[in-house]
């Protein structure tokens, strides 16, 4: 496992959306800045978690997220 930072969120969410990257998580993120990489990641395939605005923002291959989310304590 590696961990790389490209940029902007949605450049990340891009990222995951292609395949290049398995997963992305970021706190303090704005839904600006992730609703349309979040929506390019759902229409990929992948998941996202529902972002709250003092919360954490994830999302994944399917593959990957319901363990991410999992070791990161992050389910509802």
């Amino acid at each position: 496992a590696d961990i790389r930072r490209f940029g902007g969120a949605a450049i990340d969410c891009c990222s995951v959306a292609s395949g290049r990257l398995d997963a992305y998580y970021e706190v303090g993120v704005q839904d600006w800045d992730i609703s349309a990489g979040g929506l390019l990641v759902r229409e990929a395939g992948g998941r996202t978690l529902d972002h709250r605005p003092d919360g954490p923002f994830v999302c994944g291959s399917v593959t990957i997220f319901e363990e991410l989310v999992g070791r990161l304590s992050l389910a509802d």
